[in-house]
């Protein structure tokens, strides 16, 4: 049986450099970022990702991002595999634990969940479906 994880999530630090762009086509770009998790998530994340940018329509990205901190009071490191699309009014994220990637008290969690963030909000609510042994 799994159990929900709610917390807020506040980015920063995001530099991103451009990597490719192709006349008319995609453009690519690499980016870093930072978060802080508070709620039932505490703690820090660090994340990478790629990101393209169609001439026109939504941009879609994928990354990781390395969770440090507590869930439900255990504490522990594990990372989250990512997905996503920005449309412009705000990016919507799915993720999963990556298999075997934790650490600490919260070795062999798994789960999956993501949020929704608006663009001109500084904050985002996520969720994570998880299990833990």
């Amino acid at each position: 049986m799994s159990t929900q994880a709610k917390s807020a999530l506040v980015v920063s630090n995001w530099e991103e450099t451009a990597l490719t762009s192709v006349e008319g086509g995609p453009a690519m770009a690499r980016a870093t970022s930072d978060a802080v998790f508070t709620g039932d998530l505490n703690g820090k994340g660090t994340s990478t990702w790629l990101l393209v940018y169609p001439p026109e329509g939504v941009a879609s990205f994928v990354g990781t991002q390395t969770f440090e901190g507590t869930v439900a009071g255990r504490a522990g490191a594990f990372v989250l595999q990512m997905a996503g699309t920005w449309d412009g009014a705000g990016a919507h994220v799915t993720w999963s634990v990556m298999p075997d990637s934790a650490g600490g008290d919260l070795r062999g969690i798994r789960g999956t969940g993501g949020y929704q963030s608006a663009a001109d909000a500084p904050s985002a609510e996520t969720l994570l479906d998880y299990e833990l042994d």
